[in-house]
């Protein structure tokens, strides 16, 4: 059996309080900020406590002095923060209640967009609009991002001169011009990412045809690390494998010398060994993501008997077997999915009439993949497979193609149905990637 080599690739609330100013006739502090949530839900977090006032009035005071209470935080919902005050001529004490602060705005959702082609075109869509910069560069191959958060992203590809294995950055304000990961390090293929904490682990295919894993955590480090199990031979293929992380593991899909499909996963800074896919048929990239619920990872990918779109999915560690997503749905290329929430999923292909079809994964309905649909009512001929990522402002999940005229187009599912795709970058390009924030 040959074995492959394989590569892997908020919300704090935050709480300051503020101090009151001391004086004759004592003021409250101002309310701690109040947080951001990064929950699912993007809703505001609570607002920091009211400040206490730390001067009391003095002795000669008039008995109607009293300390005042700070107002609430900004940001969240305001708490309301009693502060006593008292005087050493009253025997009364007077209670103040702080005001609430006002709701904060949710993070910004953004998406982000890499393309190449003669050029590498890297893109922001921010409040419904698009923003793009022409990085330089070049490649031939597909191209993938990810995002840590709003102020982390990163965008890998193969350079098309000299093979190396290279990214951009995008601080959340711009991006920086494409570099080698480190020199000599190479790759044939289209390279697989996932985020896992505050890491970008990637996995791509050398050209001897084996895996190797290099991580971006501040730096790259590893930048070429076999995958090779202690004691076995490193994992390799005909075609480049596909990442997922589920917690701090980093499991990885690729097709296996022997035409069977396998997959293998790394926990701890070690690989375990590759294991095959009952029955499976497989000579492309498959598709790999991680569910938030149900089973753990969702699996696509084509069979090469018949060119006919396949899925997995692995629940508390064991895959279910292959089964058939659409009897009538057929691909020469690899799919690409992304991940909905609960438990849900959306897959997007390049049907062997050039055209562009999408599906969701329901799993609560039977059958669980809906019958594949064109993107729009002319369904555009499409250069490469298209991109996908969960949905922004309201958004279902956002798509990116690039057309025969060599232009990067996007569009948004609303649930029903696909929006007129636009103009986004272009012309020159030949593939497109895309990403969402957290």
């Amino acid at each position: 059996m040959n074995r492959l080599f394989l590569k892997l690739g908020l919300g704090a609330v935050g709480l300051v309080v503020g101090a009151c100013a001391a004086g004759s006739t004592p003021q409250g502090g101002s309310g701690g900020q109040g947080g951001v949530s990064w929950s699912s839900s993007k809703s505001a977090g609570p607002g920091g406590a009211g400040g206490a006032s730390d001067a009391s009035s003095s002795a000669t005071e008039a008995a109607s002095s009293s300390s005042v209470a700070g107002s609430g935080g900004q940001g969240g919902q305001g708490s309301s923060a009693e502060v006593t005050s008292s005087s050493a001529a009253i025997a009364s004490s007077s209670s103040t209640a702080a005001s609430s602060g006002a709701g904060g705005a949710p993070p910004a959702e953004r998406v982000l967009l890499l393309a190449g082609g003669t050029t590498v075109v890297a893109g922001v869509l921010d409040a419904g609009q698009w923003s793009t910069k022409s990085l330089g560069g070049g490649t031939n191959r597909a191209l993938a991002i990810g995002a840590v958060s709003d102020t982390l992203a990163i965008g890998v590809f193969r350079d098309a001169t000299t093979g190396a294995l290279s990214f951009v950055k995008h601080n959340g304000a711009s991006w920086t011009a494409p570099a080698g990961i480190s020199m000599g390090v190479t790759t044939q293929a289209a390279p697989s990412l996932a985020i896992r904490g505050a890491a970008v682990d990637v996995v791509f295919h050398g050209d001897d045809f084996k895996h190797y894993f290099a991580s971006y955590s501040g730096a790259w480090a590893p930048t070429a690390e076999q995958v090779k199990p202690v004691g076995q031979d490193q994992s390799f293929g005909p075609s480049a494998g596909a990442v997922a992380v589920v917690g701090q593991e980093l499991a990885l899909a690729f097709p296996g010398g022997d035409g069977k499909l396998y997959h293998q996963s790394r926990t701890l800074g070690a690989w375990k060994g590759a294991a095959a896919h009952d029955a499976s048929d497989c000579e492309h990239t498959p598709a790999l993501v991680a569910l938030d619920q149900g089973p753990e990872l969702l699996l696509a990918y084509v069979r090469k008997a018949d060119k006919k779109l396949m899925f997995a999915t692995r629940k508390a560690g064991t895959w279910s077997a292959p089964a058939v997503l659409e009897t009538n749905s057929f691909s020469s290329e690899p799919p690409r999915v992304t991940a909905l929430p609960g438990g849900e999923a959306l897959i997007v292909f390049r049907g062997t009439d050039g055209k562009p079809y999408t599906s969701r994964y329901e799993p609560s309905k039977s059958p669980p993949w809906s019958l594949p649909k064109p993107i729009a009512a002319m369904n555009p001929t499409v250069a490469s497979v298209p991109a996908v990522t969960r949905g922004v402002d309201g958004h279902v999940a956002e798509l990116a193609y690039v057309g025969t005229d060599g232009k990067a187009y996007h569009a948004s599912f609303d649930g029903v149905a696909w929006s007129m795709p636009t103009s986004v970058a272009g012309p020159g390009l030949l593939h497109v990637a895309l990403a969402a924030t957290p």
